[in-house]
């Protein structure tokens, strides 16, 4: 948050909902990452990036793996 507007948003998924059907259990997903217009250049994707990392190492994960619902822009990530 910037005052009282939303700077960005980062989710972290556990394997169990219907997104992940036919995939290992137990895994850790992201997606969902995104940053306001207003506040990209400033470094806040890489918080957001290091804050999940940290998060996964915390919660006993030695992998995060990156989500999205549109596979032709993973390269742009």
């Amino acid at each position: 948050m910037r005052g009282t507007d939303v700077a960005g948003v980062i989710s972290i998924k556990k394997n169990g909902s219907e997104e992940f059907v036919g995939l290992s259990p137990g895994l850790l997903w992201m997606g969902s990452f995104q940053v306001a217009p207003d506040e990209r250049g400033q470094g806040l994707g890489a918080k957001f990036l290091t804050f999940a990392a940290n998060l996964t190492s915390e919660l006993g994960h030695e992998k995060l793996y990156f989500y999205t619902s549109n596979p032709t822009i993973v390269g742009w990530y």
